[in-house]
């Protein structure tokens, strides 16, 4: 799918279960993410590349309280706009996130440049492992960024490699505000910010 331009979303998934496997999606400029579910979605072994959304959340993907399993897949040169979440997916009210062998490259968004985990009213969990993260921009959270209000959501990023992310601001690779982040066997090279966590950044939510 490509070039495509629609008042929505591309795929729009409300119920049931969807999977996507081995598709490509480019150079599309919805007015809302290119894949956006509040159910359950499987996406494995493809491509999303210079997908551009004006505004909102997920440049690439939007899982609403529902579960996202991402295998195998690369996201390059996608952006939110604005003070948009998630130059590539934003996880968010309560969902579940499972990411692995997937790669993330000059993706951009005000937060979290390549995935955003946002809790509240549940706590959102995201899982990363085995994964790359390459030259992604944003103010906050170059790569990912985590924040809840009631401190639930939890990040855990294990055997991934940072390298070259830049914040304008706070966290080069990854900024938390509330909640938790974990990693366990990565690896941070060459990621900078104008403020504070240069690698990593987690504070209280005020």
């Amino acid at each position: 799918v490509k070039d495509s331009d629609p008042a929505s979303s591309l795929i729009d998934v409300e119920g049931g279960t969807a999977t996507v496997l081995g598709s490509t999606f480019s150079n599309n400029t919805p007015d809302a993410s290119v894949i956006y579910s509040i159910a359950d979605v499987t996406v494995q072994n493809s491509t999303f590349s210079g997908n551009a959304v004006a505004g909102g959340n997920g440049g690439a993907i939007r899982n609403d309280g529902g579960s996202l399993s991402v295998t195998g897949s690369t996201f390059s040169n996608n952006s939110v706009g604005g003070g948009g979440l998630g130059g590539a997916i934003s996880n968010e009210s309560g969902g579940t996130l499972d990411v692995s062998g997937s790669t993330f490259s000059t993706t951009s968004a005000f937060d979290g440049g390549a995935i955003e985990n946002v809790g509240g009213p549940a706590a959102s969990i995201a899982h990363i492992t085995h994964s790359a993260f390459t030259g992604n921009t944003a103010a906050y959270g170059a790569a990912i960024e985590t924040f809840d209000n009631s401190g639930g959501s939890e990040v855990h990023a294990d055997y991934d490699t940072f390298t070259s992310n830049q914040s304008s601001n706070i966290g080069g690779a990854i900024w938390g505000e509330g909640g938790t982040i974990e990693t366990t066997g990565s690896d941070f090279a060459n990621n900078t910010a104008a403020g504070q966590g240069g690698a990593i950044r987690s504070e209280r939510r005020s």
